[in-house]
């Protein structure tokens, strides 16, 4: 996401040292769209990836969460199956799934393949908590926003129009940008 800020500030500057020629106004302001919806891009570029990635470093609250660590350490060494809160969710699964008790089953009475087995489980519903968090964040991150929304030929015009609203324009832009990481 660096870039996106690198670009923004080019962008700043871009705006800065526009003519107030008229007849080049129009075209600057086309330019300025064209070059804000190309730092967007990549700014959606970037938090796709980082969300993909790890959601637990692109989304703090997740890493806070007591439930989701207590299963990332299950799935990471193991579990006890009777005294643990994730040890009864597994016996829950195991009753009420069918085929998750035939797979288990199928991987023999060894101790170590049982247990590689659950961790596979807790691996996984660990993965559906993380997803399940980072929608529940997304949403109330989504709740929380206010706001007028414009396209940027709005907000230039909003600004008065002249070659002072392209430079305020990009504040107005950045600004976002800065909010958005």
């Amino acid at each position: 996401m660096g870039d996106c800020t690198e670009q923004s500030k080019a962008l700043l500057n871009a705006a800065n040292s526009i003519s107030t020629m008229p007849g080049e106004l129009d075209n600057k302001v086309g330019t300025l769209e064209k070059s804000v919806m190309e730092i967007y891009a990549a700014f959606q570029h970037d938090v796709v990836h980082e969300q993909d990635s790890n959601p637990q470093e692109s989304l703090p609250g997740v890493a806070d969460d007591p439930e989701i660590n207590a299963w990332q350490s299950a799935a990471k060494g193991g579990f006890k199956i009777d005294s643990s809160v994730i040890g009864m969710a597994w016996a829950y699964a195991i009753k009420k799934n069918p085929t998750l008790k035939a797979e288990y089953d199928a991987t023999g009475k060894k101790r170590e393949a049982q247990a590689q087995f659950r961790a596979q489980w807790a691996a996984t519903v660990y993965d559906e908590k993380v997803h399940e968090k980072v929608q529940e964040m997304n949403n109330c991150e989504l709740d929380a926003l206010e706001g007028e929304y414009l396209p940027i030929t709005m907000i230039f015009k909003k600004e008065g129009g002249d070659s002072s609203a392209i430079t305020a324009t990009a504040n107005v832009l950045e600004e976002i940008a800065r909010h958005q990481t």
